[in-house]
């Protein structure tokens, strides 16, 4: 069986249009996976910073006389703001950030908090009239005007 030189031509041009075909397909898969990922860190990091963020103009908002510390609750370090006879406490509890506001002298677990954000891990330390935050791999320290207590127990 022998083969025109049309045909050959035509046999060509129809594997080149299918590896073009295949090639596209695969850069545009390819791209289409590379931007998801940087979405999703996108998303995450922006996720970690509000929470650090969130944190951090809590401690601002409690800074009166006395109205900042840093205890334990349920297991973890809790920033713990006071005024007018109620307690907010900010923790971290099954990968959320949870706020806790209750009146002063009631005792609740940390299941009974409200959660706010995804927040993995936060650690909180107080120096110097400072108190460190670390959420996530991301730290920031704040200063205060009022003095501020640790009580990690």
């Amino acid at each position: 069986m022998k083969f025109s030189t049309n045909g050959l031509r035509l046999i060509t041009v129809v594997l080149l249009c299918g590896l073009f075909f295949l090639f596209a397909v695969s850069v545009i898969l390819l791209g289409s996976d590379l931007y998801r990922n940087m979405v999703d860190d996108t998303d995450e990091r922006y996720t970690q910073r509000t929470a650090l963020s969130y944190l951090v103009n809590q401690v601002r908002r409690g800074d009166v006389a006395g109205g900042v510390s840093v205890e334990s609750f349920g297991g973890s370090d809790a920033l713990v703001l006071r005024e007018n006879g109620y307690i907010t406490r900010l923790y971290c509890y099954n990968g959320q950030l949870y706020e806790l506001y209750t009146e002063e002298g009631l005792e609740f677990a940390p299941e009974d908090g409200i959660a706010v954000l995804a927040l993995t891990s936060l650690t909180l330390s107080v120096q110097d009239n400072c108190i460190f935050i670390s959420a996530d791999g991301f730290e920031t320290a704040v200063s205060l005007r009022s003095a501020v207590s640790e009580v990690l127990s």
